[in-house]
C-alpha cells in the first residue's frame, strides 16, 4: 500500500464568529470562535498525519485562512454560502483531476489519522462511495470518486438520506465506522462527552466546560 492515497480531504469552514451558534447560551462569542478554531486546527493536522493526499478547505475568514495555509493545506473561498453546494464546488475540481474526494467536517475532536486511514481502505482507496455515520444520524466523512451522478444531501438525517440516494443510482457502497468520525461537537452535551476522553484541542476548555450548567 502506497503511503498517500488519491483522495483528496475537503474541510468546509465557516466565519469563527458564526461558528457553533447552538452553544449559544452556555460559551461566549469568544469562547465558541476559540472552540472552533482548536477542532479545525486538531483536524487539520490528523488529516496531514493520515493517507489522503491533500487538504482544502473552503469557506472561513481571515484567520481561518491563515491557517490553513500555516499548515501547508489550500483554502478556496465560499461563494455559495450554502455547504452542499460549495463542498460539490471543490469535490468537481478535485474529480477533474481524476481524484475522489472526501468530506471532512471541521469539528472532530476525537478524529485520529487511523480513522481516516480506516475509511481510505474501506473505500479501496476512492474507489467506492463510503459514508461514517454521525451519532445524531448525520454524515461525518464521506468520500465520493468522480462520475456517480450522487449529490451531497448534508444536514439533518443525512447518513440515511444518502444511503437510499445511493441505492436509487445502484452504486456499490461502503460504511465505515469509528468513534472519531461518530462524535462531532453541535451541542453542550457533545462538547461534554467528547471533553471526557480528554483529547488534546479541547484541554484549555475544561474549566469553562466545569462552570456551564445544562
Amino acid at each position: 500500500m502506497s503511503d498517500k492515497s488519491r483522495i483528496v480531504a475537503v474541510v468546509p469552514m465557516k466565519p469563527l464568529a458564526e461558528s457553533k451558534t447552538r452553544l449559544t447560551g452556555y460559551l461566549s462569542p469568544t469562547q465558541r470562535a476559540s472552540l472552533s478554531q482548536s477542532m479545525f486546527s486538531w483536524v487539520l493536522g490528523t488529516l496531514a498525519q493520515s493517507r489522503v493526499s491533500r487538504i482544502v478547505v473552503v469557506g472561513g475568514d481571515d484567520v481561518v485562512k491563515s491557517a490553513t495555509l500555516r499548515e501547508g493545506a489550500e483554502w478556496v473561498q465560499d461563494k455559495f454560502l450554502d455547504l452542499n453546494k460549495a463542498i460539490e464546488y471543490v469535490f468537481g475540481i478535485v474529480w477533474r483531476e481524476r481524484r475522489s474526494a472526501a468530506y471532512v467536517p471541521a469539528d472532530l475532536p476525537l478524529l485520529a489519522s487511523s480513522d481516516v486511514n480506516g475509511a481510505i481502505e474501506a473505500s479501496a482507496d476512492g474507489r467506492f462511495l463510503t459514508l461514517c455515520r454521525a451519532h445524531d444520524g448525520g454524515t461525518n466523512c464521506l468520500i465520493l470518486p468522480p462520475h456517480t451522478g450522487f449529490r451531497l444531501r448534508l444536514g439533518p438525517d443525512s447518513f440515511r438520506r444518502h444511503i437510499e440516494l445511493a441505492d436509487e443510482l445502484h452504486l456499490d457502497w461502503r460504511r465505515h465506522h469509528s468513534e472519531g468520525f461518530q462524535h462531532d461537537v453541535d451541542t453542550i452535551s457533545d462538547l461534554r462527552y467528547c471533553m471526557e476522553k480528554q483529547p488534546p484541542c479541547l484541554k484549555d476548555f475544561t474549566d469553562v466546560i466545569k462552570n456551564v450548567n445544562l
